[in-house]
């Protein structure tokens, strides 16, 4: 139980630190990527919905008076 929580805390940091590099450079669909793979393997918990929370603040939005077509 010890060996799997210290392996789950290192997955955390390294997925983690991951998905803020790819914030810091506008890469959101990659933080969400890095993100969900974390959550398949571990499990979803308060930490991983609040950087869920984070990533998907940080989602261009559309401008409202475009349309979906682009014109």
């Amino acid at each position: 139980a010890c060996t799997k929580a210290r392996q789950r805390e290192k997955a955390w940091r390294d997925a983690s630190a991951a998905v803020d590099t790819a914030l810091a450079s506008s890469a959101v669909e990659k933080a969400r990527s890095r993100l969900a793979a974390f959550t398949r393997r571990w499990g979803e918990d308060e930490e991983t919905r609040a950087l869920k929370a984070k990533v998907d603040a940080a989602r261009p939005r559309e401008h409202p008076l475009v349309s979906p077509g682009g014109r």
